[in-house]
């Protein structure tokens, strides 16, 4: 009997210690992440399970004691309930087509510490009207490629707020952010 409960002990001590590896994915309160190499104990969140996130959703910095880095390509495609995403300060990398057809998506809080935008990220959030782009940013993907933009098709999008010093030095180079409306 003390062997079985030794070895009990031992397995669950085990499990408790055990961190997950590179690529090991999860699923926290209905969110997928995987497990990365940028850092220590960083998770990149890639998608959703199940029923697709509706209403306001605050993204959490922090779960099951990994910090989230990256919203990944696709994560939350098609997700047209979603109104509102707040990212947070944790996330460095928005990835390209990360809320790709997110249609009713109308607000965007994109935190101080995201200092890359992918190309596409809010392709077709045709009910976004204003963006604010933190200081942080210092790259948007796709600024020199003639049919990449982070917000195509965004028909309703009337206010881009750029924090920082980040330069556009043309009037073209506008098409590369917005796309060609």
């Amino acid at each position: 009997m003390k062997q079985i409960l030794l070895f009990l002990l031992i397995v669950l001590f085990s499990a408790i210690i055990a961190r997950a590896e590179e690529g090991d994915k999860f699923t926290a309160d209905g969110l997928k992440y995987k497990v990365t190499t940028e850092s220590p104990n960083t998770v990149e969140l890639v998608g959703f399970e199940g029923v697709h996130p509706s209403g306001a959703l605050v993204i959490p910095a922090e779960v099951n004691g990994y910090s989230l880095t990256c919203i990944g390509r696709y994560a939350f495609v098609n997700c047209t309930g979603l109104n509102s995403v707040t990212i947070p300060k944790s996330v460095t990398r928005i990835s390209r087509f990360a809320f790709y057809g997110c249609t009713g998506l109308t607000i965007v809080t994109i935190r101080e510490g995201v200092t890359e935008i992918g190309s596409m990220a809010f392709y077709q959030c045709s009910s976004l009207t204003s963006v604010t782009i933190p200081k942080s940013v210092t790259s948007i993907e796709g600024m020199t490629e003639l049919v990449s933009g982070i917000f195509i098709e965004c028909t309703r999008l009337t206010s881009v707020t750029l924090e920082s010093n980040f330069i556009v030095s043309s009037g073209s180079s506008m098409v590369h952010i917005f796309g060609n409306q």
